[in-house]
């Protein structure tokens, strides 16, 4: 069976279309990638900011813990 001008005709718009969808896949991955780094961006963001709070309470929970030391070495005192 000899090729015919339609089979090849179809065979070339099939190729065409093939290309086609990887240049549309390829774009999709593009958008998509771009999305991620954006979100990634903001997520460094908002760990940055979680490192701040972090610390700031760590920093008032060794000042409740002093504080408390403080009041029952007073406490104690008074009661001597």
């Amino acid at each position: 069976m000899e090729p015919t001008d339609l089979t090849i005709r179809i065979l070339q718009e099939m190729r065409d279309e093939m290309r086609g969808m990887r240049a549309d896949h390829a774009e999709f991955r593009r958008e998509v990638n771009a999305r991620f780094e954006e979100v990634n961006a903001r997520f460094e963001g908002m760990n940055a900011r979680f490192e701040v709070v972090e610390t700031a309470l760590r920093d008032m929970a060794q000042q409740l813990v002093m504080q408390s030391h403080a009041i029952r070495a007073a406490l104690d005192k008074n009661e001597a």
